[in-house]
């Protein structure tokens, strides 16, 4: 195999493990980078040597992005950037538009949504001006995710069921999995009334099975845990629990931290609503197992070691919880 189809296949495995295993994604993006740049560009068409360099840096972007690096992920991106020129379209013409995307990600990623938004609008009508339908239908499903985690999860709703019904056939497997997992994540956190919740709780169920056949990821294990609790939202409040502490006890296998602190909070918060006090023993003993993993981390230590410090003179609150998932969800886009 050729070190250019060598480096292609690295790229293409860095971005698809980038939610599986960031850490390892990490890995093969780095060296899918550093292959890209040993490859002789005197012995490589100008511009699909450029091409490359793109896709390289593109992807350890992704990875930063999906480790919550944003500066790394900005500065990855940007180098990226510096090899796009007219030969390297010429080799490529989607290359500007999915760079595009990418830097509509990291925006939203940064909390700049109306810049996000603006790249993204950019994007979709130069795809449709291409007749471009994969790319297209990615980049809609792209625009509704940036409008929910900018608080519209209603209209991101809508515009992902517009998408669904306008471009479902054509999408591919990975656009078409995000579709269903973000409309039910968004239906479950704008749910209000029981009607809604069984309604997210459909989505949900739909698309932990499209999850299934792929290895466990982040994204599928939290869609578990939103299972809970939206079975604790219909006061199926024993099942809720359990599904929580089954998401719990997936991410303590994947070594995923920050969302191992997330679920315990969702869980010290239903011990208090509903008076599960014997609950809180359990859920003490995890969270200080897990604060070493956030030595690091002063940002996020500091509120959980303020929610342990609660939690052991019994002077756990709900406004305590609250806090201390806000904080965690800050960064957890």
């Amino acid at each position: 195999m050729s070190d250019i189809k060598l480096c292609q296949r690295l790229i293409a495995r860095a971005d698809e493990m980038r939610q599986q295993d960031p850490m390892r994604a990490y890995e093969i993006a780095r060296a899918a980078r550093a292959l890209a740049s040993a490859v002789d560009r005197r012995t490589v068409d100008r511009g699909a040597w450029r091409a490359l360099q793109i896709e390289a840096w593109a992807a350890l972007s992704g990875v930063h992005r999906a480790l919550g690096r944003s500066d790394h992920a900005e500065a990855a991106l940007n180098v990226a950037l510096a090899f796009l020129d007219r030969e390297a379209t010429r080799h490529d013409p989607s290359l500007p538009l999915r760079l595009a995307q990418r830097a509509a990600y990291l925006r939203a990623g940064q909390g700049r949504f109306t810049e996000a938004l603006e790249l993204i609008e950019e994007t979709i009508g130069a795809l449709a001006d291409q007749d471009r339908p994969q790319l297209l239908s990615t980049a809609l499903v792209d625009r509704a995710v940036i409008l929910g985690d900018a608080g519209r999860k209603r209209l991101a709703v809508h515009a992902l069921r517009d998408a669904l019904a306008e471009h479902g056939r054509t999408m591919n497997r990975r656009t078409l999995l995000a579709a269903i997992h973000n409309t039910a994540v968004f239906l479950h956190e704008s749910a209000c009334t029981e009607r809604e919740t069984r309604e997210a709780l459909a989505w949900l169920q739909l698309a932990v099975r499209c999850h299934a056949q792929l290895p466990a990821t982040a994204e599928r294990i939290k869609l578990r845990a939103l299972l809970g609790l939206s079975a604790i939202r219909l006061a199926s409040i024993d099942d809720g629990v359990a599904e929580l502490w089954s998401a719990y006890d997936a991410f303590k296998r994947l070594h995923f931290a920050h969302h191992q602190a997330l679920t315990l909070l969702d869980l010290a918060q239903t011990a208090l609503t509903h008076r599960r006090h014997q609950d809180l023993r359990r859920i003490a003993g995890e969270m200080f197992a897990l604060l070493h993993a956030f030595d690091s981390d002063s940002e996020h230590r500091d509120p959980l070691l303020r929610f342990c410090h609660a939690l052991q003179h019994d002077a756990l609150t709900d406004s305590i919880v609250a806090r201390t998932a806000q904080a965690m969800r800050a960064t957890d886009r």
